[in-house]
C-alpha cells in the first residue's frame, strides 16, 4: 500500500505533463490547467489521487432550468461523470443558464498521455452528447444513444 501511495504523485506529474501537452498550454498554476475545447470551458484539477474534470457551457434556452427530468435521463446514462445546470444573476442582472459535468477520475498506471488523452475525449464526448440532448428540449430518448 505503501508503494502504492509514494507513486501517486508521480502518476499526477505525469498525468499533469500529458494534459499541458495536448492543450498546448503553459503551465500557469500548477496542478490546474482552465482552457476552452469545442466551445466549452475546461478546469482540470490534478489532485495526489485522481483528476477532476469540470466542463461548462452556457445554455441559450433559459426554460432548460427547468427540464429536471431529462436532466436526471440523462444523468442515468452517464458513464464517466454527473450532469447539472444552473441559474445565477449575471453582472448585468439579466438571469443565465450553465450546463454543468463533472467527473472523478483516479489516475491509471497505462501510459500517462495516451490514458489522459483518451480519457478526455470519451469525457468530452459524453459532455457534447448531454449538452446536445439538454440544450434541444424536443429531442428525447428513443433509442438507447449511450451505446452509439
Amino acid at each position: 500500500m505503501v508503494a502504492e501511495q509514494s507513486a501517486c504523485p508521480d502518476l499526477r506529474t505525469l498525468a499533469y505533463n500529458a494534459a499541458l501537452d495536448y492543450f498546448k498550454c503553459d503551465d500557469k498554476e500548477k496542478y490546474t490547467i482552465f482552457t476552452t475545447k469545442e466551445n466549452f470551458y475546461v478546469l482540470i484539477n490534478f489532485y495526489n489521487e485522481e483528476m477532476v474534470f469540470c466542463i461548462t457551457r452556457k445554455l441559450t434556452d433559459q426554460t432548460a432550468i427547468n427540464n429536471i427530468d431529462l436532466l436526471n435521463e440523462i444523468n442515468l446514462r452517464s458513464e464517466h461523470g454527473t450532469f447539472s445546470v444552473c441559474s445565477f444573476d449575471n453582472t448585468s442582472n439579466e438571469k443565465e443558464c450553465l450546463f454543468f459535468y463533472r467527473s472523478t477520475v483516479q489516475y491509471n498506471t497505462k501510459s500517462a498521455k495516451d490514458y489522459f488523452v483518451e480519457l478526455f475525449k470519451k469525457i468530452l464526448v459524453e459532455t457534447e452528447l448531454g449538452y446536445f440532448v439538454y440544450s434541444n428540449l424536443s429531442y428525447r430518448f428513443d433509442s438507447d444513444i449511450a451505446d452509439t
